[in-house]
């Protein structure tokens, strides 16, 4: 009996080494797989538990051929070698708690494989170098599908010349069913640190409940191309409470992320589609994309989908230089494109479209650059009572913008809050409150708001708004046909409104050479320093200023009220003004949009 069980134990292990390349089918070859011309010469077919366990840790094969059927435990590769499933996705490798495929060595392929783990802290692919001066080296996933509830799907660390290719990965995350309980495991679909050149290309990856479709952290040379990343947030079902992410050092409500960098360099994303589902918990957010203090990061040829769900924004950059090129946005409910704490962004070409949100860029270390970009369809973020804008610069920062469009935003295209930079070329039209509304911007130094070679055309109640600023400049510019609609029952709709005391105090608070203020609803423009002793306007330097439009009542050329003009700026603002003998005439005071009021921004 001893001897017979022996020889059941020896049958078990048996493999055949045998030659085989890349035609589906060789001789000693029973599966279809599709093979590399690196097995031709040396490749072993398995069938069960115990040879494939064996191949993976010590074998001798150049490739590993796994039958189809369901292998059931931990298995670690040990050795360099290309391990490859059937190609109908048939060959799976599964367990629950721990992880499923462990790989300790260098050049190991992982081909057509269906990988399976369930559990917290579980991990479908482990893959680590064995401590921080000796990386694991060259591991390619191909056309793999990792699927793991709870736990991890890949991860990655301490590694060097990764590619993920033409594969799905499906972390199905935290579904909670009754009340909502703490979780201090977050589900990540892929997760990569402290590791350099990972390319990830083609196929899906999508996370249900879990925090990350994709997550990077302390890692350089970085490339995610043609791949599709679809995020489901955290599902919560008759839940009590939010889930609390005290893993991610996070309070309620929870956050989810679809790739996420921190401390990465080198990050290159293409031809990628995000598809964001949102979080379906009260509060909670959930971002496509975050930067945190990550350096050289570039998005290329890119959509992003909010879905029209909750709670979602494209975008968030902290501490970091991103490029977005030639990418598009829409359908988020909470923001566009946010970049913080000294980041520095570039947007060339692409579009934000139909989303509830902005283009916002906070503090005066952080700038943003934009060539081409379409901003269209802007509504206030879900719940909000003020936003709508295409573009809101906060708090210091800076903006240099070539030929860009901003059009049918529910609130300005763009605002200037203590902010500063250049808009050239731009076409600004149809926003609700104003083409460009500037407050609280008091040039020093080199700052200034210049407005160059652009056209604001058709927004409401005024092109051009500036309230307590200065170190205005606006240059070959048209503001033309404010519409006037009524409000607080008071018909407004002007080429320009500059508003407070800077007109009185600050030289060259505001600088006009050669502006067109064409067929305005109301006035083509409005100085009014807010003072009731009449002071003089020495703040307005003018240049140039042509004011046209059919001559009726209850329309304007350019008035003056609570101050009266330099003998300068009265010359100017007579001539070429179809409105001058009205103007002249005009002894009332026409009330400022706004009244004096600021609009509300927030961090």
């Amino acid at each position: 009996m001893r001897a017979l069980r022996s020889f059941v134990l020896a049958s078990l292990v048996l493999v055949a080494v045998v030659s085989c390349g890349p035609d589906d089918k060789k001789e000693g070859v029973q599966g279809s797989y599709d093979l590399p011309a690196s097995c031709e010469n040396s490749c072993a077919e398995v069938s069960t538990v115990v040879a494939l366990d064996k191949e993976l840790k010590s074998g001798t094969a150049a490739c590993v051929c796994v039958r189809r059927g369901t292998y059931e435990g931990a298995f670690t590769v040990g050795h360099p070698v290309t391990v490859i499933g059937e190609k109908d996705n048939t060959s799976i490798l599964t367990q629950e708690g721990g992880v499923t495929v462990t790989v300790a060595a260098d050049s190991v392929t992982l081909q057509d494989l269906v990988i399976r783990t369930a559990g917290k802290k579980t991990t479908g692919i482990l893959a680590e170098g064995s401590w921080e001066t000796q990386k694991l080296k060259d591991l390619k996933i191909d056309s793999c599908t990792v699927e793991a509830t709870d736990g991890t799907g890949v991860k990655i660390n301490n590694a060097e010349g990764i590619i993920v290719q033409n594969g799905i990965i499906v972390q199905n995350g935290i579904v909670v069913q009754g009340d909502a309980v703490d979780q201090t495991d977050q589900g990540v679909g892929l997760s990569v640190s402290d590791s350099k050149t990972v390319t990830v290309s083609g196929g899906s990856i999508t996370v249900n409940g879990g925090r990350s479709a994709a997550a990077f952290s302390v890692t350089t040379g970085i490339i995610i191309q043609n791949g599709i990343i679809v995020q489901n947030g955290i599902i919560v079902q008759n839940g009590t409470t939010p889930i609390s992410l005290l893993a991610a050092g996070v309070e309620d409500p929870p956050y989810s992320y679809g790739i996420y960098l921190k401390d990465c360099a080198e990050v290159s994303i293409s031809n990628a589609s995000f598809v964001n589902d949102g979080i379906s918990v009260t509060g909670a957010n959930s971002w496509s994309l975050v930067a945190l203090s990550s350096n050289s990061v570039s998005v290329a040829s890119s959509s992003f989908n909010g879905a029209d769900k909750p709670n979602t924004t494209a975008c968030y950059a902290a501490a970091s230089t991103i490029a977005i090129n030639l990418s598009t946005v829409s359908r988020f409910t909470k923001g566009g494109y946010v970049f913080k704490e000294g980041s520095i962004a570039t947007m060339t070409g692409g579009e934000l479209s139909s989303l509830k949100g902005d283009v916002a860029v906070y503090g005066s270390d952080s700038t943003i650059t934009m060539t081409g970009t379409e901003i269209l369809d802007i509504e206030p973020p879900s719940g909000a009572g003020s936003g709508g804008r295409g573009i809101a610069l906060v708090s210091g920062a800076v903006i240099d913008a070539q030929g860009i469009t901003v059009q049918n935003c529910r609130s300005s295209g763009i605002i200037f809050d203590d902010s500063f930079g250049t808009i050239a070329g731009a076409t600004v039209t149809g926003n609700k409150y104003a083409g460009v509304w500037v407050q609280d911007a008091v040039a020093t130094g080199t700052d200034k708001i210049s407005i160059t070679n652009s056209e604001f055309d058709e927004n409401d109640f005024v092109a051009v708004y500036a309230i307590d600023s200065a170190g205005i400049e606006i240059k070959d510019t048209t503001l033309s046909q404010s519409v006037l609609k009524e409000r607080n029952e008071i018909p407004m709709g002007d080429g320009l409104v500059f508003f407070g005391e800077a007109l009185a105090t600050a030289v060259d608070a505001i600088v006009l050479d050669n502006v067109d203020f064409d067929d305005n609803g109301r006035a083509g423009a409005i100085f009014d320093s807010g003072r009731i002793n009449e002071p003089e306007l020495i703040g307005v330097t003018a240049n140039d200023l042509t004011v046209t439009g059919t001559v009726t009542d209850g329309k304007y050329g350019i008035i003056i009220q609570n101050g009266k003009p330099t003998t300068a700026f009265d010359i100017e603002r007579k001539a070429n003004n179809a409105f001058a003998e009205i103007d002249a005439n005009f002894t009332g005071t026409l009330a400022v949009f706004g009244e004096g009021q600021k609009q509300s921004v927030s961090q």
